[in-house]
C-alpha cells in the first residue's frame, strides 16, 4: 500500500510507525544476527597476515598497490653507497640523516603491526567487521554498490578503512582497539603513497585513483566521530583531500547510461552493462559523500568548506531501488518501470529550491539526493552566519528560511517517500533549520564559557560570530522558539526510528545540539512550556513577515503564529506541555546508548551533564 499524502501541517504527527521497544541504540546483541558466513573471504586472511608482518611489509605487501620504494631505497642503501657529487663533498651528517631515516620507517612499521597484534584480532574478527560494514553502515550511507562490490580489486587502504567503520558495530573492547590500529594503518599508508594508488590499475585493469577517493572518504567517517580527539583532528587535518585527489584523478563522472535492450541482451551482456553502470553510479555517490561529510566537518570544526555547495555539478544519483537491486535483472526490471532521472545537476536543483516564483518540482529524488542539498543551504546559512549581515551573492535568512520549507514540503513530505526515510530525512532537515535560528557553536561555546565547562566538540570558539552570540537575548527571542519547536520534533522522530537508522552519521552532533537548545532555553527560566500540539512549519520557518491565518487552510496555524511570536499559545487552540529536563534527560539516554558505537558521544555526554546540573 502506497503511503498516504502528507502535505499538511505537521508531518511529524502524521506518522503512525510503530515505537520499537528497544532501545534505538542496541548493538548488534539485540540486533538481527549477522550472518557471517556469507562474507568469509581468503582475502581478508592475507591481509591479517600482511600486517602483523615485522618488517616494511605493512606499508606494502603481494597486493597492496602502495608505492614504498622511496623508502626502501633508505633502507637499501649503506653510508658507503651514497654517491655524492665531488664538487659539493660529502657529509657524514647528511649520511646520519639516512640511517636515521630507515631507523624511523623500519620502527614505525614494527610499531603499527605491534598494535595491531597486541589487539588480539583474528581473521574471524577481520571477517565480521567487514560483514558489519555492509549490513550496519552501509544502509545509512550507501556510496560502496555491494551487489558488485570486488574484494580482489579492493586496495588494502580501502579494506582497512572498511573493517574499521564495521568494527564500529561489534562489541567489545578488542574491536575497538582493532579498529583504531586498521585506521592508523590505513592512514600511514595513503600518506606515503598516495601518488602510486592515483597511478596504479587493479588486477582488472581498472584504475585504483577512484578507490583513493572513497578511502580518504570511509576514512574521514571513521575518524570524524571518534572518541579519540588525535583521530579528529587528523580528519580536519586532512579535510579536503578527497576533493583534491578527486580533481587530480578527473574522476567527476557523468550520469550513467543504461542504453535500450535491441532484441534482448544475453547474460553476460547485462551483466557487463549493469556493473558499468553500477561504478560510475558509485563514483558519483563516493563525491556525493564527500559533500556531505564535508558539511559535517566544517559544522563541528568550524573550519570553512572544503567545496562549494552551491556549485556543485554533479548529476543527481539513481533511486534506492535501482541502486540496491542485487541482480543485472533486477536492475533492468526496476530502471524500465522508474521514471527517467532528470538530467539537472544539483547547482540547477538548488535554483529550482530558490526559485520562489514557480512550484518545485514533484519528482521523488532519491535519499542519496536530499542529504547533498540539504548541506548545500546549510553552507549558506553558515556563510550568513559568518557575514553577520547582507553579502554580495548571499540569499536572505528569509529566503533561506522559504528554501527550507520548499525542500520540505516538495520532497521530505512528498506522498511516496518511505514512512522510514522520511523520519531520517525530517531530522536532517530540522537540525539544518536550527542553525538558522542560532549558530551551534555559538550557543555551545557561550554555554560552556558561563559555567566554566571545558568542551573540545565544537572548535572555532575565538570566530567572530562565536563572541559576538548574546544567549540572554536570545532565549527570548522568536528565534529561540522556533529552535524550540524543531528540538522537540527531532526528539519524537527519533524515539521512532528504526534501528537500522538510528546509527547515521549525523545523529550524534544533531543530538547534542538539540540538547544544548534545550538547556538554553531552561537556563533561568521554568522547565515547563506549552507549544502548540501540532506545528505548521511554514510558520517556523517564515522568519520575515507573519503568515497571515488565511494563507494556510489549516487551523493550527494562527496557534504556530501565536507561540513564535509571543510564545503563548492562544486561548481555545490545542496545545501540549513539555518538560525540557524530562526531554534532556531522554537526549542524555540516546547519547550513553550510542557510546558504544560512536565514541565522540561519551564526551558529548559528560559536556551534557554537567551542564544540566545547573539548572537543578
Amino acid at each position: 500500500m502506497e503511503p498516504s499524502p502528507r502535505r499538511g501541517v505537521d508531518a511529524d504527527e502524521q506518522q503512525s510507525t510503530e515505537v520499537s521497544p528497544q532501545d534505538p541504540f542496541q548493538l548488534l546483541a539485540n540486533d538481527s544476527q549477522l550472518n557471517v558466513e556469507q562474507y568469509n573471504w581468503q582475502e581478508v586472511e592475507d591481509l591479517m597476515a600482511i600486517l602483523t608482518a615485522d618488517s616494511s611489509s605493512i606499508l606494502s605487501g603481494p597486493q597492496a598497490f602502495l608505492d614504498m620504494s622511496y623508502f626502501a631505497d633508505f633502507g637499501n642503501t649503506s653510508v658507503h653507497e651514497v654517491q655524492v657529487e665531488q664538487d659539493i663533498g660529502t657529509s657524514a651528517h647528511a649520511h646520519q640523516a639516512v640511517r636515521h631515516m630507515n631507523s624511523l620507517v623500519q620502527q614505525f612499521s614494527i610499531d603499527l603491526a605491534r598494535e595491531i597484534e597486541v589487539t588480539g584480532a583474528t581473521a574471524n574478527l577481520f571477517d565480521t567487521c567487514l560483514g558489519c560494514f555492509f549490513s550496519h553502515f552501509l544502509p545509512t550511507f550507501p556510496v560502496v554498490h555491494q551487489p558488485t562490490f570486488s574484494l580482489k580489486s579492493c586496495s588494502p587502504p580501502l579494506l582497512l578503512n572498511m573493517i574499521a567503520l564495521g568494527s564500529r558495530f561489534v562489541a567489545g573492547e578488542v574491536a575497538t582497539a582493532m579498529g583504531e590500529a586498521l585506521w592508523k594503518v590505513a592512514l600511514a599508508a595513503v600518506s606515503t603513497s598516495w601518488q602510486s594508488l592515483l597511478d596504479h590499475t587493479d588486477p582488472e585493469g581498472q584504475s585504483t585513483s577512484m578507490q583513493l577517493v572513497m578511502t580518504a572518504l570511509l576514512s574521514q567517517a571513521y575518524a570524524v566521530l571518534s572518541g579519540n580527539s588525535s583521530l579528529r583532528l587528523t580528519s580536519q587535518a586532512y579535510h579536503g583531500l578527497g576533493f583534491y585527489w578527486a580533481r587530480q584523478c578527473n574522476s567527476t563522472p557523468s550520469s550513467p547510461t543504461i542504453g535500450t535492450p535491441i532484441g534482448g541482451w544475453t547474460a553476460q551482456t547485462k551483466t557487463q552493462r549493469w556493473k558499468e553502470w553500477a561504478a560510475q553510479e558509485s563514483r558519483g555517490r563516493v563525491l556525493l559523500g564527500h559533500y556531505i561529510l564535508d558539511g559535517l566537518i566544517c559544522q563541528s570544526s568550524g573550519l570553512p568548506n572544503s567545496a562549494r555547495h552551491t556549485v556543485n555539478n554533479l548529476s543527481l544519483p539513481c533511486s534506492d531501488a535501482a541502486f540496491d537491486a542485487p541482480t543485472a535483472d533486477v536492475w533492468l526490471r526496476v530502471t524500465s518501470l522508474e521514471p527517467p532521472i532528470s538530467g539537472l545537476s544539483f547547482r540547477e536543483r538548488l535554483l529550482e529550491v530558490f526559485d520562489f516564483d514557480n512550484e518545485p518540482p514533484s519528482l521523488l529524488l532519491s535519499h542519496m539526493s536530499l542529504p547533498v542539498l540539504m548541506e548545500a543551504l546549510q553552507s549558506l546559512v553558515s556563510e550568513s552566519c559568518e557575514a553577520g549581515g547582507p553579502s554580495v551573492g548571499l540569499p536572505s535568512r528569509h529566503a533561506l528560511g522559504h528554501a527550507l520549507w520548499r525542500l520540505y514540503d516538495s520532497q521530505i513530505m512528498h506522498q511516496y517517500r518511505p514512512p522510514a526515510d522520511f523520519m531520517d530525512l525530517s531530522i536532517r532537515w530540522h537540525i539544518v533549520s536550527i542553525s538558522l535560528c542560532v549558530e551551534p557553536r555559538s550557543l555551545t561555546h557561550q554555554l560552556c564559557r558561563r559555567h566554566g565547562i571545558i568542551q573540545k566538540i565544537y572548535g572555532g570558539a575565538n570566530a567572530p560570530s562565536v563572541t559576538a552570540f548574546c544567549l540572554e537575548d536570545w532565549k527570548v527571542s522568536h528565534l529561540a522558539r522556533r529552535a524550540l519547536l524543531h528540538v522537540i520534533s527531532i526528539l519524537d522522530l527519533i524515539q521512532q526510528l528504526q534501528i537500522g537508522k538510528t546509527k547515521a552519521l549525523h545523529l550524534p552532533f544533531t543530538i547534542y545540539t538539540a540538547a544544548m537548545v534545550l538547556i538554553a532555553v531552561a537556563t533561568g527560566s521554568s522547565s515547563r512550556v506549552q507549544i502548540p500540539s501540532v506545528t505548521c512549519w511554514k510558520v517556523v520557518c517564515d522568519l520575515g513577515e507573519q503568515v497571515e491565518p488565511q494563507e494556510l487552510p489549516w487551523s493550527d496555524t494562527a496557534s504556530t503564529s501565536s507561540y513564535v511570536s509571543f510564545g503563548a499559545v492562544p486561548i481555545g487552540c490545542a496545545a501540549k506541555a513539555r518538560n525540557l529536563l524530562v526531554d534532556i534527560n531522554a537526549l542524555l539516554a540516546i547519547l550513553e546508548s550510542a557510546t558504544s558505537i560512536w565514541g565522540i558521544t561519551k564526551e558529548m555526554r559528560v559536556c551534557l551533564q554537567q551542564l544540566t546540573a545547573t539548572l537543578t
